[in-house]
């Protein structure tokens, strides 16, 4: 996994990157454990139980969320595992508690709460969990709707970009913007873009 992701610079799905990323803390011996999550779907209901997935990290007595691979506008720096709000790039985060679920709520510039995903604290998995259910996951992208969509996403300096089959959004200082790429050389730069950093 890690040739392809790192080496090959193919980038991966949250599963990929999160396990990479766990594998990194816990080598580095940090106390992480995967935990699975349920994405807010447009329609604003919540996807199937284990269709994300991030770390838990303990650090000093307090809880901190770690995703390295939501392609989707999120945060780009741990948050705690507290309803407090908590602010990254102009953008507003909690974690909030609802019919026993902690949910991640996220809050742009001049406009309202929303949910990115719903989990359970209790289920996360020291293991970083195992091939059968990496397996699983794959069999549900390959199943899904979206399989064959282009999910990209890379932190910036003061945001985050996104691209979700040909809508690109960018996300700077809390502002968000989407736009459609109609283009094919407007799609290929985004994509290179995102890939390489520039």
């Amino acid at each position: 996994m890690f040739e392809h992701v790192v080496t090959e610079g193919h980038g991966g799905v949250c599963y990929e990157l999160n396990r990479l990323f766990h594998t990194l803390l816990a080598e580095l011996g940090y106390d992480v454990r995967m935990v699975a999550a349920a994405v807010r779907q447009a329609n604003g209901t919540f996807g199937p139980e284990r269709e994300h997935t991030f770390d838990l990290v303990h650090l000093d007595g307090q809880t901190h969320l770690v995703d390295v691979g939501f392609p989707g506008p999120s945060y780009a720096e741990p948050l705690y595992l507290s309803e407090e709000e908590q602010h990254q790039y102009g953008c507003s985060y909690r974690v909030t508690e609802h019919d026993g679920y902690r949910v991640v709520e996220r809050r742009p510039k001049e406009s309202d709460w929303q949910p990115v995903y719903r989990f359970r604290p209790e289920l996360a998995d020291p293991s970083g969990w195992d091939a059968v259910r990496l397996d699983s996951l794959d069999d549900y992208a390959q199943d899904s709707v979206l399989a064959g969509t282009t999910f990209r996403s890379r932190a910036t300096d003061n945001g985050k970009i996104v691209l979700i089959g040909r809508r690109y959004f960018t996300v700077e200082d809390g502002v968000e913007r989407t736009k459609v790429l109609v283009k094919a050389d407007e799609f290929h730069d985004v994509v290179e873009l995102i890939l390489a950093g520039a």
